[in-house]
């Protein structure tokens, strides 16, 4: 029997600008390649998600719930808002809803995960990217294995496991992105006209002030510069959008990466 998988990007903020999911997508993807029926809830629009969240449950009734979190906070010193309590409040609705698994991650869990777990009052979560972690946690016999042994799953209670990852695979290429299929593209684009597109994942550096090489792991991961090519392409097509931002934690490093995707993206003739 197929499970049924509600994917929910958790994110509502509208400064600077609304964010399109592109990680939520990206694992709802994976799912679905691997099998799974999956649906996806993005709740950015939403006035009230936890109704919202409700609704979907009781009509798609699932057997597992993905849960996104871009972020744990606004990221302002001078007014700082947390997005923690009204994540609780979305978890909370769930655990009344469903007896199946949740699984949260995303970058903003990638942080903190123990932190947010306890919180929250859930068992499990992902450090970094989820596409390959989530695949396997669904796929999980839990009556014989209730706490799977999987790269970049946090546990709550088993607090022996290390959770930073360091077991990252040698390049994020595991799934094409198909943001048109998952997401609703157009209403992001009046208010941006900017989609998304990644080139690599991961970063070398070691600055203090800096999350990305807990989140995305602490080497270059490069994408095949024709699959980015052939991504941005193909959203082109589909989705109408004309300018892409690439959201790499930096741009031009490794050295030489730049230049090649560049002379892929011209030879494209995009």
């Amino acid at each position: 029997m197929v499970k049924k998988i509600l994917m929910i990007s958790t994110n509502r903020e509208f400064a600077p600008q609304p964010v399109v999911p592109v990680g939520a997508a990206w694992v709802a993807e994976a799912l679905s390649q691997a099998g799974f029926t999956v649906r996806m809830l993005d709740l950015t629009y939403e006035n009230d998600p936890v109704y919202k969240v409700i609704e979907v449950m009781r009509e798609f009734m699932p057997d597992g719930v993905g849960v996104s979190v871009r972020n744990v906070d606004n990221g302002d010193f001078l007014t700082p808002r947390s997005f923690i309590p009204a994540l609780k409040d979305i978890t909370d609705a769930l655990k009344h809803e469903t007896d199946g698994k949740i699984l949260l991650g995303g970058s903003g869990v990638s942080v903190m995960p123990v932190e947010i777990l306890e919180y929250l009052g859930l068992t499990f979560a992902v450090v970094g990217e989820g596409e390959e972690a989530a695949v396997s946690f669904f796929g999980n016999d839990f009556v014989k294995n209730p706490y799977p042994d999987i790269p970049g799953l946090v546990c709550r209670g088993l607090t022996h496991r290390e959770y930073e990852r360091t077991d990252y695979p040698a390049s994020p290429d595991i799934v094409t992105p198909r943001l048109d299929r998952w997401v609703d593209v157009k209403r992001y684009l009046r208010f941006e006209p900017v989609l998304p597109v990644q080139g690599k994942r991961g970063c070398a550096n070691r600055c203090l002030y800096c999350t990305y090489n807990r989140i995305e792991g602490r080497c270059w991961r490069l994408r095949d510069p024709a699959a980015v090519a052939e991504e941005i392409s193909a959203s082109i097509i589909n989705t109408g959008c004309r300018t892409y931002e690439f959201v790499d934690s930096i741009f031009n490093q490794p050295e030489g990466y730049m230049e090649t995707l560049l002379e892929e993206i011209i030879r494209w003739n995009i």
